[in-house]
């Protein structure tokens, strides 16, 4: 990912803004350091490695892993240190070097488990080698609590033998002093104190020649001398020889522990970098479950298609913004009045396209983007403020450097186009900014207030209008973006809802020329029409949304009832099974009664006789439980003087009817013998059977031929991965199966898991010919149109 690019005009976007929005979702301070420096690439290849990684992790925590990371430190600086000859970290510094290396395994562990999904993530765990070693060494040398080992080598633990020996035969002899009746009466507390390295003792001060020895301090108030006796003068010298031996010991060990680290620095350093990478993957995730994003695409086409885009600084109820540059478009003109919104909706543009080029998801329900190698842009006048120039030289000043960078491959957007000068000159300069940039064939996207600049835009094949919605009842902005509709200004409607006089209002109709007039009665009327447009979709959008729960709860019944039909069958089978295996004991019976007997006539004829009762048994079986289609005349559904024995029909829970024979009759029920079941039903559920020749085909083989479960749509909406992969390819089987030309495959836009499941799984068919994805009013990017090989 590129660090720095001055192509990329950042500032006007609050793009650092959003950055430290996602930063706060890290848990390193060199994870946020790191973050907030990514800019934008137009690097197709470095954008597909990090969204590839981005759907792997949101896939795998949707499925139930929580990935953790232990710590991560930034050691770069130490590393480096490491490098020199000589030089040596402290114990904590490297405890930390050890911490990095102990969440990188452990983060390489949790992935590994789950590596046939993870491949992407796993490929960049895998491209370090993790130098065991060094932690090894660290191990033997440093403890948990960053501290060095006594028994680090044999020297250090021999001199801390000595030490500690030395400091008991000291403490022991100090103690005398302070549990003697003789010298006790001197000292001040009862405790041993050390004072520059030294064992002492606290004396009262106008005793300090009673006990012999070497004064090392004295008290703040200074009733109290420290006092280092002679007697264990001799015993402190050799402490504090120890102690230097100690040190030194100290200091070679971790000299070579630090040459060690040094070795392994490039690993070292690649470890944290790869720690760094994997909680900005994980930060990038939180903030998208925060704020509802999406993984932008990109497009070989030069185009712009947005959906449902919430700028991210705006929270609560922002207006979701709309937005497409179709390849056929080079220009976008987005009109309306003040604070509708056409700014907003100018940054929120800029802010995706740079956001999405820096690997970030974005908040929309989908974007579409084409890799810009550089985006300019002229929104505000901060640069014109600094430099002490108009606003309309800053404004000049700025296109003019857009126009001398900019090309087909750039992005320009514009805020206020021509404005800051005379109307009438402000806005025949902007139209020809705007006509040089299309004739130029650059992508750009303006705002405006000028007719002119409007009038341009609707002549030219090259340019859509744009507009930000004004209701013109309420004389207030909705902010929502409308494509294809030229906005008006609605300056009167606004100065008399402000309370401007109704005088002053009247007047500056009149000075408005009838040209002007007319063009924006045009322009009115658009809006209204719009606004009822907008009203009826909003209809639309709810009926639909009524419509598609009505069928929830209708796949939710025939679901109920296919699992009824499931049951049935497993109690028929069940039933089945048993009278299968009477059958055949009989039959074992008469063969073995054969071969007891020698085959005598009367043997065989007993045999032949049970083998026909059997057939028999199953010539009625198959009778009693033919099902019939519930295609009955209204001459048949006579359901008068029901006697026992008598063949008729019944409801069955899946649509279709059965054929038995009444067994009993009560005076509201009547129970049905169906093959092997018997069912009681009310009587208004039973009709007589005078179809007395309905076999099936099947003999007893009830099962039912429902309708064609294959229809040319496929919804994976709502499937686990696995399960809608699975769904899919049976579809397709079904599809080829019956000779299907297209169909269409649902699986929505969310993270894009599913979509790029579809495209892999269709890419790698044989009978797949070609697919795309849907137009915008079929599903847009949650669904995929397929077409099958002829």
């Amino acid at each position: 990912m590129t660090k720095s690019s001055k192509n990329y005009n950042l500032t006007p976007f609050d793009y650092r803004k959003v950055l430290e929005i996602v930063m706060r979702y890290c848990v390193s301070d060199c994870s946020k350091k790191k973050l907030v420096e990514i800019r934008p690439t137009s690097s197709k290849q470095d954008l597909k490695v990090i969204f590839s990684r981005l759907r792997e992790l949101t896939f795998l925590i949707e499925n139930g892993m929580h990935p953790n990371l232990y710590k991560i430190n930034d050691t770069i600086g130490m590393v480096e240190k490491a490098g020199i000859k000589n030089n040596y970290l402290t114990a904590p510094e490297i405890s930390l070097i050890r911490e990095n290396i102990i969440s990188f395994v452990s983060l390489k562990k949790q992935f590994s488990a789950v590596a046939d999904d993870a491949r992407n993530l796993m490929r960049m765990l895998k491209v370090v080698r993790v130098p065991f070693q060094v932690k090894e060494k660290i191990d033997i040398v440093i403890d948990e609590q960053s501290n060095i080992r006594e028994d680090a080598t044999e020297k250090l633990e021999d001199i801390i033998k000595k030490i500690r020996e030395s400091r008991g035969i000291i403490e022991k002899i100090l103690e005398s002093y302070l549990n003697s009746p003789d010298t006790g009466k001197y000292i001040q507390d009862k405790h041993i104190t050390i004072k520059d390295d030294r064992y002492v003792i606290p004396v009262k001060q106008n005793f300090k020649g009673r006990i012999p020895g070497i004064i090392h301090a004295q008290s703040g108030t200074g009733e109290t001398i420290f006092l280092e006796p002679f007697s264990i003068t001799v015993r402190n010298n050799e402490m504090k020889l120890l102690q230097k031996e100690r040190d030194e010991e100290i200091r070679k060990i971790l000299i070579s522990l630090t040459g060690e680290i040094g070795k392994h620095g490039h690993e070292l350093n690649l470890i944290q970098d790869i720690l760094s990478d994997m909680d900005i993957l994980l930060a990038k995730y939180k903030f998208m479950d925060e704020y509802k994003c999406s993984l932008p695409l990109f497009s070989a086409q030069r185009e712009i298609i947005i959906n449902g885009a919430r700028h991210p600084l705006i929270r609560g109820a922002a207006v979701p913004i709309d937005f497409e540059i179709e390849r056929s478009i080079t220009g976008v003109v987005i009109t309306g009045p003040n604070t509708g919104g056409k700014t907003v909706s100018l940054k929120t543009i800029g802010l995706f396209v740079l956001l999405a080029q820096s690997g970030f998801p974005v908040p929309a329900y989908e974007m579409r983007s084409f890799l810009f190698d550089a985006v300019f842009a002229d929104i505000g006048d901060e640069g014109s403020i600094e430099q002490s120039l108009s606003t309309f030289s800053g404004h000049i000043k700025n296109i003019k450097a857009i126009i001398e960078n900019a090309g087909e491959t750039s992005l320009v957007l514009i805020d206020e186009l021509g404005a800051g000068t005379d109307p009438v000159e402000g806005g025949a300069i902007g139209t020809a900014i705007l006509d040089f940039l299309i004739h130029r064939n650059i992508p750009v996207v303006v705002t405006t207030h000028f007719s002119i600049v409007k009038m341009y835009a609707l002549s030219s094949e090259k340019v859509r209008v744009a507009s930000v919605q004004f209701n013109p009842v309420t004389c207030r902005p909705t902010y929502k973006l409308v494509m294809g509709i030229p906005g008006r200004s609605n300056a009167l409607e606004i100065a008399e809802q402000l309370g401007l006089k109704k005088e002053i209002i009247d007047k500056t109709s009149k000075f408005i020329g009838e040209k002007d007039r007319s063009i924006d009665a045009i322009f009115k009327n658009l809006g209204l029409m719009e606004i009822k447009l907008s009203k009826k979709e909003g209809e639309i959008v709810r009926e639909a949304a009524r419509v598609k729960e009505l069928k929830e709860l209708y796949d939710s019944k025939l679901e109920e009832l296919r699992e009824k039909e499931r049951f049935f069958r497993i109690d028929y089978r069940k039933e089945l099974s048993s009278l299968l295996s009477e059958y055949s004991r009989r039959l074992e019976r008469s063969v073995s009664e054969i071969k007891k007997e020698g085959a005598s006539k009367e043997s065989i004829k007993s045999a032949r006789d049970e083998i026909g009762m059997i057939r028999r048994d199953f010539s009625e079986f198959e009778k009693e439980i033919e099902i019939q289609d519930d295609r009955v005349d209204d001459e048949a559904l006579d359901k008068k003087d029901f006697k026992v024995g008598d063949s008729v029909l019944i409801d069955s829970d899946f649509g279709n009817k059965i054929k038995g024979r009444i067994k009993e009759i009560s005076e509201n029920k009547i129970t049905v013998q169906a093959g092997l079941f018997k069912v009681t039903v009310d009587t208004g559920s039973v009709v007589r059977d005078r179809n007395k020749a309905g076999r099936t085909a099947s003999g007893w083989n009830y099962e039912i031929s429902g309708p064609d479960s294959t229809g040319y749509e496929c919804d994976l909406r709502g499937l686990r991965y696995d399960e809608a992969k699975n769904e899919l390819l049976k579809f397709l089987d079904k599809a080829v199966l019956k000779n299907l030309q297209t169909f269409s495959v649902i699986h929505g836009t969310g993270t894009g898991v599913l979509r790029q499941m579809v495209w892999e799984t269709l890419g790698n068919h044989s009978f797949v010919d070609h697919f795309d994805h849907a137009l915008p009013e079929q599903g847009g990017f949650g669904c995929t149109i397929v077409t099958l090989k002829v």
